[in-house]
């Protein structure tokens, strides 16, 4: 499983021990200052979209269907899926 960290508290880790250079450091040094760096908490995130199904919208990752009134606009109802937390936001 992978573990992710915090890159901003791994570069304030590597100047404390350091004084801000890396010259002096071996490899094995500077893994040990990654390895030892605390997990960040992250979750994976989910994507989905609303599609249209009639006069309701369905989620495309749980096929869960919401009625709306006034869904004909394309509209988020939701911004995440209430049936299993899908981020239906569009993505940049």
């Amino acid at each position: 499983m992978p573990k992710y960290i915090d890159a901003e508290k791994l570069v304030l880790e590597i100047k404390k021990k350091s004084g801000g250079l890396l010259s002096g450091w071996d490899t094995a040094g500077v893994l040990a200052v990654i390895l030892n760096q605390p997990s960040a908490d992250v979750k994976e995130v989910v994507r989905g979209k609303w599609e249209q199904d009639g006069v309701y919208q369905m989620c495309s990752n749980c096929f869960s269907n919401f009625e709306h009134e006034d869904c004909s606009g394309g509209e988020l109802i939701f911004p995440f899926c209430p049936s299993c937390g899908a981020d239906m936001r569009e993505v940049e």
